[in-house]
C-alpha cells in the first residue's frame, strides 16, 4: 500500500520520491472510497523491488512504473533483502531498537 504521508512501507523501511504526489493523485481516482480520516490516503497497487538492492523500488501507476528512493539511502543502497533480514534478526536477538529515519 502507498500512503500520502508515508510513501511505501515494506520490510520495516520507507520509500519516497519526487513523483509520489502525482502517483497518489492518479491512483486515488480509481481507489474505492470508504470512510477514513481526513487527509489520509492509502492506495493498493503493485510494487516491484530488486532483492539485491533495497535502495529503490518502483510503484505501478496506470501504465508506468514510478521510481521511489529509500529514505535511508546510506543504509539501503546496495543492501540485499537477505542482509537486511539478518540485521533485523540480530537486532531482535540483542533486544535493540531498530529505528527508521523519517
Amino acid at each position: 500500500r502507498v500512503t500520502a504521508g508515508g510513501g511505501v512501507r515494506l520490510f520495516g523501511m520507507r520509500w519516497k520520491g519526487a513523483g509520489l504526489d502525482a502517483a497518489i493523485n492518479k491512483l486515488a481516482a480509481s481507489e474505492p472510497h470508504r470512510k477514513r480520516l481526513d487527509g489520509t490516503v492509502a492506495i493498493t497497487t503493485k510494487v516491484k523491488y530488486n532483492p539485491e538492492n533495497l535502495g529503490e523500488l518502483h510503484v505501478f501507476v496506470g501504465d508506468d512504473w514510478i521510481k521511489l528512493e529509500n529514505t535511508q539511502a546510506d543504509y539501503a543502497e546496495g543492501l540485499s533483502l537477505w542482509h537486511h533480514q539478518q540485521v533485523r534478526a540480530w537486532k531482535n536477538r540483542q533486544g535493540l531498537a531498530f529505528t527508521s529515519v523519517q
